[in-house]
């Protein structure tokens, strides 16, 4: 990944992040889970913090996270 599409968050602060965003938008974790196809036990067990997330699913969130921002500044606009 370069630098424009990665947050470089560990895991702690890329869950804390999704925390804050699903509060912020109301997401549920149905829907990030639908919108990312990051299974929801996977995503409930890691968001709990009973599991850590694998490499791959970690990238899926962080592009997740940059895609929200940039289409909520696209609808600011």
């Amino acid at each position: 990944m370069n630098s424009n599409t990665n947050l470089n968050l560990n895991e702690k602060d890329l869950r804390s992040k999704v925390q804050e965003v699903m509060n912020r938008l109301g997401l549920k974790q149905n829907d990030i889970a639908r919108d990312t196809g990051v299974p929801h036990s996977t995503l409930s067990l890691w968001l709990q913090k009973k599991t850590t997330i694998s490499i791959r699913n970690e990238e899926i969130m962080e592009k997740y996270l940059i895609n929200l921002n940039s289409s909520k500044v696209k609808q600011v606009k």
